[in-house]
């Protein structure tokens, strides 16, 4: 795996948190405590994630109720796309000629 250097400015707090947690969890590197967290924060964040219904998930988005469209989109989406791609390129809508038999 390709790696990175991070530089990140933090409080006295946070490196005093820091200095805490090579203590408690052993880590003499303050990378494995970096690495560490993230991995356990990615790790909440997904099982968060999985216990959302899709819904949830587009509301957070801000996907819902993001365009404009008439409330029977979902019932009369091809005529109304039909329509509309007519109404922007200027051609009615042909109809395949029943083959002779």
């Amino acid at each position: 795996m390709k790696q990175a250097l991070i530089q990140a400015r933090v409080s006295k707090e946070t490196l005093s948190e820091i200095e805490y947690l090579k203590i408690a969890l052993g880590f003499s590197k303050v990378t494995d405590i970096v690495t560490y967290a993230l991995h356990h924060l990615a790790e909440e964040q997904r099982e968060q994630a999985a216990k959302k219904s899709p819904y949830e998930l587009l509301e957070e988005m801000e996907a819902l109720g993001s365009i404009e469209a008439p409330k029977d989109l979902s019932a009369n989406y091809k005529t109304i796309v039909t329509k509309s791609l007519a109404a922007k390129h200027g051609t009615k809508r042909r109809r395949h000629a029943k083959k002779p038999s």
